[in-house]
């Protein structure tokens, strides 16, 4: 083990970068239309920010973060690497985690910013694709 300094990311990498890309093409194609209700919830969210209750904005993420927790993390990419079970779990912990806070406890105010704005105007559009 006396030339470990000449291993790069690529020796320990679990699957390729076409497996990582095939799998989210595969992933949006068997969840299709849902897409749309995602988008238009966090529109919806968004706009809504100054009239809804926190707890309402509170229930809808936790949602959307136990959707990622067991439709992808659990049942997608637990097929390409081992750690997706443990992802999956941290995912279902913030999604516990903004139950408790936001809707149990009533805890989470949200409001609008600047750059909350400016970051939702640009966060899809400006995603680099492939």
């Amino acid at each position: 083990m006396s030339e470990w300094w000449t291993y790069t990311l690529s020796d320990i990498q679990s699957f390729s970068l076409h497996s990582y890309y095939r799998l989210f093409e595969l992933y949006n194609a068997a969840i299709w239309p849902a897409q749309i209700v995602a988008l238009s919830l966090g529109l919806a969210m968004g706009s809504g920010l100054h009239r809804w209750r926190g707890g309402i904005i509170a229930a809808l993420l936790a949602a959307c973060w136990l959707w990622v927790a067991i439709v992808f993390h659990a049942h997608r990419y637990a097929t390409l690497t081992w750690t997706a079970r443990y992802f999956a779990w941290a995912f279902g912990l913030e999604a516990a985690l903004l139950i408790w806070t936001g809707v149990v406890r009533g805890r989470l105010a949200f409001e609008r910013r600047p750059a909350g704005l400016a970051l939702r105007c640009t966060a899809v559009p400006g995603r680099p694709f492939r």
